[in-house]
C-alpha cells in the first residue's frame, strides 16, 4: 500500500479529533526515512503537553482501539531515546506509539529523521532539527556495553557452575549483543541500533569483513557454552585493543578484565 495512504488513514483514525493532551506528533523509523518495506512497523512519536503524560499513558489503549481492537498489545515500556512505548498488532500491520513530554525527551540523533505531521506550537519541529546536530556519545555507549558484557560474563560463570544451561545460553546471547555494539564503535559506525544490536548486524559484519561469529553459537551443554564464552572473550580482548586508550577508557575496561580473569580462573575450566 502507498506510504502516504497508510499514514494518513492511521493518523486520521488515531488523532481525529486530536486529544487535548497532545502537543505534537509525527512518524519515525523506516517510514520517515523511506526505507520501509512490507514488514516495517509504523512508529508514531507523540509529544504530550506539560503535566499530562500520565493521562496520555492511561488513555493510549483507548486511542489504539479507534483503529480496531488490537490482536496483540504490549506496554508501556520505557526505552531511552524513545520514551514510553506502546506496541499494537492489528491484522495487517504493527504500530508502535512512543509518548514523551518535554521533560522526558532524550537528546538522541535517532530522532533527527522524525517526519512531523502535527505541531501547531513548533517546539517538536525545532527539537527534531536540533537532533540533526547531535552526535552519538560513543564513550557512554561503550561504557554501557562493557559493563553489561562484564556482568553477563559473571552471570554465565554462576549459571554454568549450577548447570543452568538455558540461563547460560541466554547470557551468552547477551555477550554477543554487546560485542556487536563494540564492533560498530571500532568500525566507526553510528550505533543507531545499539538498543537492538542484532538489527542489520549481518550487513555490518560483512562490511567489516567479519564472518566468524557463527563459531560462538553453542551446543546445548556446559562444555560448548564454556568454549563459546572463551571465544567471545577473545573477541572482546581483540576489539579493546583497537580502541584508543586513555584514563577514562582504561577505567571502563578495568571492570571487564576483572570479570574475564574471574571467569578464566574459575573452577569451570577444571570441570568441563
Amino acid at each position: 500500500m502507498d506510504k502516504k495512504k497508510v499514514i494518513d488513514n492511521i493518523m486520521c483514525l488515531l488523532f481525529t479529533p486530536v486529544p487535548s493532551y497532545v502537543e505534537a506528533f509525527g512518524i519515525g523509523g523506516s517510514y520517515a526515512t523511506g526505507c520501509n518495506d512490507s514488514f516495517s512497523d509504523i512508529d508514531i512519536f507523540v509529544l504530550v503537553k506539560e503535566n499530562e503524560l500520565e493521562i496520555a499513558i492511561v488513555d493510549m489503549p483507548v486511542i489504539a482501539k479507534k483503529i480496531s481492537s488490537p490482536l496483540l498489545s504490549k506496554g508501556p515500556v520505557k526505552y531511552w531515546g524513545y520514551g514510553f512505548v506502546f506496541t499494537y498488532f492489528y491484522s495487517d500491520f504493527l504500530i508502535q506509539i512512543m509518548l514523551n513530554d518535554r521533560t522526558t525527551l532524550d537528546n538522541s540523533p535517532a530522532r533527527a529523521n522524525t517526519e512531523i505531521i502535527y505541531d501547531p506550537i513548533g517546539f517538536y519541529s525545532e527539537y527534531t532539527q536540533k537532533m540533526k546536530g547531535v552526535g552519538w556519545n560513543y564513550k557512554a555507549i561503550l561504557e554501557q556495553a562493557c559493563n553489561y558484557f562484564g556482568l553477563r560474563l559473571l552471570s554465565i560463570r554462576k549459571s554454568l557452575s549450577r548447570n543452568n544451561i538455558w540461563m547460560s545460553v541466554s547470557y551468552l546471547c547477551d555477550l554477543r549483543k554487546e560485542l556487536f555494539v563494540i564492533e560498530r564503535i571500532v568500525h566507526n559506525c553510528d550505533p543507531v541500533d545499539f538498543q537492538f544490536p542484532e538489527k542489520n548486524i549481518e550487513k555490518d559484519l560483512i562490511n567489516f569483513g567479519i564472518n566468524d561469529y557463527s563459531s560462538t553459537y553453542p551446543d546445548f551443554c556446559v562444555q560448548s557454552i564454556y568454549n563459546c564464552t572463551l571465544r567471545l572473550i577473545e573477541k572482546f580482548e581483540i576489539l579493546s585493543g583497537y580502541i584508543k586508550s586513555n584514563k577514562d577508557i582504561d577505567e571502563i575496561f578495568k571492570g571487564v578484565f576483572v570479570s574475564i580473569f574471574k571467569f578464566k580462573t574459575s573452577d569451570l575450566n577444571k570441570n568441563v
